[in-house]
């Protein structure tokens, strides 16, 4: 029965990314969607919010990730916004909907939808990582998955070696001058929290919309010392003082070279989800790239899929790319599990 509702259109990916179910779109937008759900603020999960902002009666997300949209700008008007906190179901059109934990950045969500006069039950996964830990791994009829790292060679160390090997780069950098770590919205904040945890004590500089950010995640628990942004007069000191480390967006990195910041015994550190079997590289003489990531990699993908066991696996394609092919592949010849990849 699942399978052949996907034929008739009922489930399916659009060509945008919307993961579609009746009139239910999420993480993007397509014609007839009367209902939107956000799993978490990252770029490719907030496709044509602005559209779905407009059309839809509603949309749903965690209290967090609401938080977060309004401090990146995203305006969704106060009538259409609704908080779901996890595991709360909610009833729209015939459909149980409701957001389940997902260990991702603050915020994120897996997505659950029941449809009780048609005995489906229907789950998206979203981005995660630690399945079976700290993201539950649901048991729907039909499980909707982000296999960005499906490829068999996307294997990562274990998530301790690799936070091992960057608490002690930032360590060494400490010691000849300020240090830049670069990585998504939300990873910057757990990055924040592991150099705190594991004892480092130099002061925290970032941008004022990062500084907003994480002063907002206060409201929902979280707790970062010795926190200033750039251009603010404290912030201003500590940028003297030359020791400091700096938390900047993924995409900087990438700009850093000819900089101000390549001087003065600076140390720049990507935090990467594409380094694989080994913590870290070099990049040059003072950057680095560090397998800390908020995905899953093959083998977590493989234990959520395996450990779930749906009766059809739909691969993202839209996000996926070549590497949700290879992972269907894999899944239909090793785990026997009929498995299709969407659009």
């Amino acid at each position: 029965m699942a399978l052949d509702r996907v034929l008739r259109g009922v489930l399916g990916i659009g060509r945008r990314g919307a993961i579609t179910y009746d009139a239910l779109c999420i993480d993007g937008h397509e014609q007839g969607c009367l209902f939107r759900v956000v799993t978490h603020i990252h770029s490719d999960h907030v496709i044509d919010l602005r559209k779905s902002s407009s059309a839809c009666l509603g949309i749903f997300a965690t209290p967090v990730t609401h938080a977060l949209l309004e401090e990146l700008g995203h305006r969704i008007p106060r009538g259409k916004r609704v908080e779901l906190s996890y595991g709360i179901p909610i009833e729209l059109n015939g459909l149980r909907l409701s957001l389940e934990k997902s260990v991702h950045i603050p915020g994120s969500a897996q997505v659950r939808v029941v449809d009780r006069e048609h005995g489906v039950e229907v789950a998206y996964t979203g981005d995660f990582k630690d399945p079976g830990v700290g993201t539950p791994v649901l048991r729907p009829d039909v499980l909707v998955i982000d296999a960005t790292y499906g490829r068999p060679e996307y294997q990562r160390v274990s998530p301790a070696k690799a936070i091992s090997a960057f608490v002690e780069l930032v360590e060494q950098g400490l010691r000849e001058g300020p240090v830049y770590v670069y990585a998504y919205h939300g990873k910057i904040q757990e990055a924040m929290s592991i150099l705190r945890g594991h004892g480092v004590d130099a002061p925290f500089l970032t941008s004022y919309r990062v500084w907003r950010m994480t002063r907002r995640l206060e409201d929902f628990g979280l707790r970062i010392s010795d926190l200033f942004y750039r251009g603010s007069r404290e912030g201003s000191e500590v940028e003297k003082s030359g020791w400091f480390v700096y938390f900047d967006h993924y995409s900087r990195f990438w700009r850093r070279d000819g900089s101000a910041q390549l001087n003065g015994g600076s140390t720049h550190i990507l935090l990467t989800g594409w380094l694989f079997r080994r913590a870290l590289r070099k990049v040059s003489y003072n950057s680095w790239m560090v397998a800390v990531s908020d995905h899953a990699d093959f083998n977590e993908l493989v234990y959520y899929v395996d450990e779930s066991r749906p009766d059809l696996l739909i691969v993202d394609g839209y996000r996926g790319g070549g590497a949700a092919h290879a992972f269907a592949e894999y899944v239909k010849m090793n785990l026997g599990i009929e498995t299709v990849v969407l659009p």
